[in-house]
């Protein structure tokens, strides 16, 4: 799943070697020091598997099942894609993408599912060049049936609170081009009071909609699986407050988080467009 970036240059900051990726189709994020997941753990995380020309497919983007027939990605993942590319399907219950029957320490769990798409809902204030609105929904074309390893997560219910939270995916490590395993990574929420002076200094302007996470050495989201989840736990539920969006290139600097879609700001969004069928 590595993937080609686009870069944005930078001048006059201290931050300026590490050039400041907008991340597109090309270029996505995934699990930078992170660990392994359980074979059943985070069962709503989805990948997006895309056809490019007569080559065979590949999977670019992923997102997360929010219902029986609703997937939440990012806007990256759907809009304005090169036209060689093109959305196939939905990948749901993957954990090793090196097998077909998935087992961890003698358990073993069901094949993963492909769910093809019924139509994809991309926010009409959606800007490929500021990130602003990159949130999307797909509708499969059946509702899908509940397991271990397929299941949805809950919505926030208001502001995150700040704190921790848990980012996990597929793609680029640290030390090779593809995780084959899921993994996750645990990382500090950062005030948008912080954060946006940071991309400030790169001619970016963060608004309410954005949510910074990361800039701890060695923990971030990297190049593999835009319109992944970054989660948040509380009473034993899970909730989806981020979705991947952009970040530096240098994965993993200090000091400087990545940007994810504040999913409480587009909680009215997502289900307005569920209850009407969009």
């Amino acid at each position: 799943m590595m993937t080609y970036r686009e870069r944005v240059s930078v001048s006059g900051s201290s931050l300026s070697s590490l050039c400041l990726l907008i991340f597109s189709l090309q270029s996505a994020l995934a699990i930078y020091g992170g660990q392994e997941t359980e074979i059943d753990e985070f069962p709503w995380t989805a990948l997006i598997e895309y056809q490019r020309g007569d080559v065979n497919s590949t999977y670019l983007c992923a997102g997360s099942l929010i219902s029986e027939r609703y997937i939440v990605t990012a806007a990256t993942c759907v809009a304005g894609i090169p036209q060689n590319l093109k959305i196939k399907r939905v990948r749901l219950g993957e954990w090793d993408l090196g097998s077909t029957n998935d087992c961890q320490n003698n358990r073993c769990s069901s094949a993963p599912i492909d769910v093809a798409i019924e139509k994809i809902v991309t926010h009409a204030d959606y800007s490929k060049r500021s990130k602003l609105h990159d949130i999307a929904l797909i509708r499969l074309a059946h509702d899908v049936q509940y397991s271990e390893t397929v299941r949805p997560i809950e919505l926030p219910k208001n502001e995150s609170l700040g704190g921790s939270a848990v980012a996990t995916g597929w793609g680029r490590t640290e030390m090779t081009s593809t995780a084959q395993k899921k993994l996750k990574v645990e990382m500090d929420i950062m005030s948008l009071e912080e954060c946006a002076p940071l991309y400030n200094r790169f001619n970016v302007e963060l608004k309410q909609t954005h949510l910074c996470a990361g800039g701890q050495e060695a923990k971030d989201t990297c190049q593999g699986d835009t319109g992944g989840p970054l989660m948040q736990k509380h009473a034993d539920t899970w909730y989806l407050v981020g979705i991947v969006s952009f970040g530096p290139s240098m994965c993993g600097a200090a000091g400087v988080p990545g940007v994810y879609t504040n999913v409480a700001e587009y909680v009215n969004w997502i289900q307005h467009n569920i209850q009407n069928r969009n």
